[in-house]
């Protein structure tokens, strides 16, 4: 028989887990299926904005929330878009970026807030502009 006590656990990422993207195109911001993932598919999320640091937090929540929008309309959705020329602001001025880097797209993090909501971090700062047709990978 082996001792394994000595030896060190591997950590498998899943494979069909997907990072949780916000997206940024000429007429839309999106969220992919990572981020629907990550959230749980919510029927309502709202978004909250720290402008000095840059940082935009998807939160799932639910219809009574003031601040809430409808954002999972069907469990089969793959991304949620979202058609808002002030969401569109935002995100070019925390992200630095302006429309002649459409598309582009940041990387969240999944977290969970004190009161165990699952939210995902967007740090805007860190926005990339990709290729057209990648928006929603």
């Amino acid at each position: 028989m082996i001792d394994i006590s000595s030896f060190k656990s591997v950590q498998i990422k899943d494979e069909n887990q997907r990072t949780p993207l916000l997206c940024v195109t000429e007429s839309t911001v999106s969220f992919g299926i990572g981020a629907l993932d990550a959230l749980g598919k919510p029927r309502y999320a709202r978004l909250v904005v720290n402008d000095a640091s840059c940082i935009v937090v998807l939160v799932a929540c639910n219809a009574e929330d003031p601040d809430a929008f409808e954002f999972v309309k069907k469990d089969s959705d793959r991304y949620v878009r979202l058609k808002s020329r002030a969401l569109h602001r935002l995100c070019d001025k925390l992200s630095g970026l302006t429309p002649t880097d459409y598309p582009y797209r940041v990387s969240g993090k999944v977290d969970v807030l004190p009161n165990d909501q699952p939210a995902i971090v967007f740090y805007m700062d860190k926005a990339r502009k990709v290729s057209k047709g990648d928006e929603d990978e």
